[in-house]
């Protein structure tokens, strides 16, 4: 095996990332709520031939650029409307990602230690489960590594192609952004850092004028076109009024979720140690020993320490890579798992050079063990998050597809509304694009309604205030079936029929 990988590095890793990335991928539904979001963003976007401004059920979503929803509506439009298609361009992300770690692990320090790098990431377990679902992270961390795998280039080429790195630079630096915004910026520590507290710089031309407005053209120029569309929209997001959409932008997508906590996700004072330190403890999965072997040999809780390891340039990099990203991740207020996922790339390179400066570490028959486990970890994985297990994960309450296996089989007429109740914080009532093949609950001839209200009671006079709607389908977990009958009492509404599994019930309601 270990001959294999010495012949033929670079193709090692990547069919070992495109195994881990693509093996069942496509075995699981959808999950909500995200995964529902952007896939009907993508859908829509796909169907209406709009490329320049997303949508969710016809009205505008602004919550990211479209660089993402292109990727995945070119899936769809390669493979079909399926899970496969709408993570296909994730997956390839993640084996992309794998192979910038290959490399910038080469050009640093060798062949050797690039291919460890490589082999840690194509098998990290936080990487590859962010890159099973449907997300904008993936993506944003190819971007985000690409741009510093250029950085890296100038770093390590002669002046002449030091132009040529330097136009890579700004142009990947230009789509990190159009995939999610303000946090591809993060990327520009590396070079400013770096050009202040190293004597090893890129040489003459990566600061180049015209490679930065390209740069700038890429990143800002749908920014630019949607904001002046739609300088006097009126936005209602939240129970909160913008208007225009650079006010949007601004107070709700950045402000909103740096600052305030205004979304509401691990914004505790204590969120981010809850949330991130598990992470980065055991992200990594097998490979964090020789992470944290690192940290710790190294004695970095020392400031002598940080003195004396900071005079290399590499040591420089990635201090520049790492900690102002992490800062701004534990100092933001609204917080995700996958929103650290581009700081495994640098983990997974410092990971690499331990391991093969190690002649503990590096030995083969552990290398090959940390592989083959990581494996079949990843296989075990997908196969219980898809359901295949029972015994293990049985009926998934975020899987979609537990859902629509049941909705599938309600085949009472051709012209039903199906509505999801499913209160969850203020998400309450709101059919949110949920089910597992894109159509959400659609099927041939049948009509799906969208009722949006904060309380089950809200929805149900929206839906009675509908003249043209005579029977609705009532779709809730089972456990909600207590709160779901003492509403309907209200209403005087008695279930005309129902059907259920163990989780989900449908009840078909019909106007007295």
């Amino acid at each position: 095996m270990l001959d294999l990988f010495k012949r033929r590095p670079i193709l090692t890793v990547f069919l070992i990332a495109c195994f881990t990335a693509f093996i069942f991928q496509g075995s699981r539904g959808l999950w909500e709520t995200t995964e529902g979001r952007y896939s009907l963003c993508a859908k829509e976007m796909l169907e209406s031939g709009n490329w320049l401004e997303p949508t969710l059920f016809g009205e505008h979503h602004w919550t990211k650029p479209p660089l993402a929803y292109w990727l995945m509506a070119a899936g769809m439009k390669i493979f079909g409307e399926n899970p496969w298609g709408l993570r296909f361009f994730s997956s390839l992300a993640f084996v992309l990602t794998a192979l910038l770690s290959f490399d910038i692990g080469r050009r640093l320090w060798d062949e050797k230690t690039g291919l460890l790098c490589g082999l840690v990431y194509a098998t990290c377990p936080l990487a590859i489960g962010v890159a099973n679902t449907v997300n904008t992270d993936t993506t944003l961390a190819f971007f985000m590594g690409a741009a510093i795998w250029a950085y890296v280039g100038a770093l390590t080429t002669s002046q002449q192609r030091s132009g040529a790195w330097s136009f890579a630079f700004w142009i990947l630096l230009g789509l990190a952004f159009l995939t999610k915004g303000p946090p591809a910026l993060l990327v520009l520590f590396v070079p400013v850092l770096m050009h202040f507290f190293s004597e090893c710089r890129p040489k003459a031309g990566f600061w180049n004028l015209s490679a930065i407005l390209l740069g700038l053209v890429v990143a800002c120029s749908w920014f630019t076109i949607v904001l002046i569309k739609n300088s006097d929209l009126v936005i209602k997001s939240d129970g909160v009024v913008y208007h225009g959409l650079l006010s949007y932008y601004w107070n709700n997508e950045i402000v909103g979720r740096i600052v305030t906590g205004h979304h509401k996700r691990n914004n505790e004072w204590y969120g981010a140690f809850a949330l991130y330190l598990p992470l980065f403890i055991a992200g990594m999965g097998l490979w964090a020993w020789p992470q944290w072997r690192f940290f710790i040999r190294r004695r970095l809780w020392s400031l002598a320490s940080w003195k004396t390891q900071l005079k290399t340039p590499v040591a420089v990099l990635f201090a520049a890579w790492i900690i102002p990203a992490t800062a701004v991740f534990f100092l933001s207020s609204s917080r995700l798992p996958n929103y650290i996922l581009p700081l495994f790339l640098p983990l997974a390179l410092i990971v690499g050079h331990e391991l093969a400066g190690s002649t503990q570490l590096f030995r083969p028959l552990l290398i090959r063990g940390i592989v083959a486990g990581s494996i079949a970890l990843t296989v075990l994985g997908k196969l219980v998050s898809s359901g295949d297990f029972p015994n293990v994960f049985s009926n998934p309450k975020r899987d979609m597809a537990q859902l629509y296996k049941l909705v599938a089989e309600w085949d009472k007429s051709s012209d039903l509304t199906f509505c999801l109740y499913e209160q969850e914080g203020n998400m309450g009532f709101d059919f949110y694009a949920r089910a597992p093949v894109i159509r959400g609950f659609k099927k041939p001839g049948t009509k799906v309604e969208k009722y949006t209200a904060y309380t089950l009671e809200n929805a149900l006079k929206l839906w009675q205030a509908d003249p043209s709607r005579q029977e609705l389908v009532l779709v809730f977990q089972g456990k909600r079936r207590k709160d779901v009958d003492t509403v309907l009492v209200q209403f005087g509404l008695k279930p005309a029929d129902e059907v259920a599994n163990a989780l989900w019930t449908c009840l078909l309601l019909r106007k007295p």
